[in-house]
């Protein structure tokens, strides 16, 4: 969250810069170089709108003045530079959710942020992984499984298996485990009571 509020940031800097009635020059300080090199692309990368909201606010300074000297310059941290350090402050509490009041704030800032796919589907594919390993952990096969391979629930074993014909991943699971499953053939042929496996 502390990119996303310095990106946020350099736009708001951007806009006070709009709202100077006679400028010819600005410099725009910002100590990552994450949000620099992020206001060079145009698509395709994580918060994109707010890069392109980064985008507007130039444009609309270069509107106001046509002839503005913009510099975007890297500023370094924790060397005694005059409100760098509160602007980092400034940027921690915003990413913890302490904002300016509403009708501060620019229009494009006043409603909820876009949802980003890839962050969405991560953070459902890290749930889904807790709830299964809960899941499994509570199985009564839990503790067998584990004495034969204690790193049970393995994800790389299902990568391993995605795409292979069953016959292949019969035969894995057999050479893992060390016996075959005859158990429910012999109980259909009349040699055992049941068709439950003892040793699983």
């Amino acid at each position: 969250m502390v990119f996303e509020a310095k990106l946020l940031g350099l736009s708001l800097a951007a806009k006070l810069i709009k709202a100077e009635a006679h400028i010819w020059s600005a410099v725009i300080g910002a100590n990552r170089e994450a949000e620099i090199l992020a206001t060079r692309h145009t698509r395709g990368i994580p918060r994109q709108h707010l890069v392109n909201f980064s985008h507007d606010q130039i444009c609309a300074i270069c509107h106001k003045h046509p002839s503005i000297n913009i510099i975007l310059r890297w500023t370094p941290r924790h060397c005694d530079l005059a409100g760098n350090e509160c602007v980092d402050e400034e940027a921690k509490r915003a990413a913890q959710g302490a904002s300016s009041p509403l009708h501060q704030l620019p229009v494009s800032c006043r409603r909820e942020p876009p949802v980003s796919r890839s962050a969405t589907r991560q953070s459902h594919m890290k749930k889904v992984k807790v709830k299964s390993i809960i899941s499994f952990e509570s199985s009564p096969r839990c503790q067998c499984l584990h004495c034969i391979n204690p790193s049970m629930p393995s994800s790389k074993f299902r990568l391993d298996t995605m795409n292979a014909e069953c016959w292949h991943a019969l035969m894995l699971v057999q050479l893992r485990t060390g016996h075959v499953p005859l158990q429910k053939h012999l109980c259909r042929i009349g040699c055992a009571d049941s068709p439950v496996c003892p040793a699983c």
